[in-house]
């Protein structure tokens, strides 16, 4: 069976860890700056973005890029993932916290891009407490992509599978087979083959991420170049 390699322009953000508001929010705006730049440039690409606060610190500093997000959003070619405020520590809040932030990132992406957001991700949580099904699905999300705990810390039975809470809610779920990030072409290329390795041929689609993805950044241009304009 064909085996189809999604590519993930990623940038992934941590926007208060260790920082001050003035650096995580500084590095969200140049982060969706550079991805609209490089929307305007390869009409092929799609970007994916997810956490409603790196949304909101754009929309008040920099009204100009946010309404070039808007404009990407409406064309179909940048995809709002992960509906919640932040992508928060998923082992400590209780349920209240994870419903809150789904009610505020929510509300945020439906008044500013009229959108619904259904698709979980939290690729870099520490771990997920084992009622996160329950609190995607009460919310809308039907879906969830997660990286850590990593095949050297937790053996699954697959990548992709379907999670399901204590009290019986599932969602499917997808857990990175490589790194959330790839700075070069050669870590691409070793996370496309690790992906290739770990893909479930009877599925036929597997998801690879690149991109200068820890603390902002995203895909290159020397990436896009050299492995197309399609990115998702």
């Amino acid at each position: 069976m064909n085996l189809v390699i999604h590519l993930i322009g990623n940038a992934h953000l941590d926007p208060a860890w260790l920082w001050t508001w003035p650096a995580g929010a500084d590095e969200s705006i140049n982060t969706c700056r550079t991805a609209c730049d490089l929307l305007d440039l390869y009409p092929d690409l799609h970007i994916t973005r997810g956490e409603a606060w790196v949304y909101d610190q754009v929309r008040k500093v920099d009204p100009r890029t946010f309404g070039r997000i808007q404009a990407h959003v409406r064309a179909g070619r940048w995809h709002i993932v992960n509906g919640w405020w932040i992508q928060p520590d998923c082992n400590l809040p209780g349920e209240a916290s994870f419903l809150k932030q789904a009610e505020i990132g929510g509300q945020f992406f439906r008044e500013h891009f009229a959108v619904h957001v259904d698709v979980g991700y939290n690729v870099d949580s520490f771990g997920h407490c084992a009622m996160l099904p329950s609190f995607l699905t009460r919310t809308g999300m039907n879906a969830y992509v997660f990286m850590r705990p990593q095949a050297t810390e937790k053996k699954l039975p697959a990548d992709l599978f379907q999670w399901q809470s204590p009290v019986g809610d599932t969602v499917t779920t997808c857990r990175l087979s490589a790194a959330y990030l790839a700075a070069s072409v050669s870590n691409l290329i070793g996370n496309i083959h690790a992906t290739v390795a770990a893909a479930d041929r009877r599925v036929g689609h597997a998801m690879c991420f690149y991109g200068v993805g820890d603390h902002g950044g995203g895909p290159t241009r020397s990436q896009i170049g050299v492995f197309g304009q399609s990115s998702g």
